[in-house]
């Protein structure tokens, strides 16, 4: 069973961004947006975030987040625009008890009746070591 993130936590959506640095190219991290933290209070931020820890080190992260909402102020049906932000294999990173944690969303599953969609993320690093399942090769 996961952890619900109580203690104050920060998930935020990254992409590597290509810069031409003279005559060299190289990769640099960049942060696209922080659609959730322990703070935020809009209605377009992410909700039930659970962080799961297994005994193989297997690291994921599953949270909801709708894709419409009424704006309180103005009374209309507005579209998040984080939900663009999260596609399959786009990278979230999680800052929760003073470490960062990076994740890779694998799924995503449709809630019509809340107008929500349920993300899961699956440790990057994991993916990375491995091919042949969760062990180290």
């Amino acid at each position: 069973m996961g952890e619900y993130l109580i203690k104050p936590y920060e998930i935020s959506v990254w992409k590597n961004e290509l810069i031409q640095d003279g005559n060299e190219q190289r990769f640099v991290e960049r942060k696209l947006a922080i659609i959730g933290s322990n703070t935020m209070t809009g209605l377009n931020k992410v909700y039930d975030p659970v962080f799961n820890k297994k005994m193989n080190g297997e690291k994921s992260l599953t949270f909801s987040l709708k894709y419409k909402y009424v704006d309180t102020y103005t009374g209309e049906e507005v579209t998040n625009p984080f939900v663009s932000l999260l596609t399959n294999e786009s990278r979230v990173k999680l800052h929760y008890d003073d470490k960062w944690y990076e994740f890779t969303v694998k799924e995503h599953k449709e809630s019509s009746e809340e107008s929500s969609w349920e993300y899961t993320c699956t440790d990057a690093f994991v993916l990375e070591l491995s091919k042949q399942g969760y062990n180290i090769t």
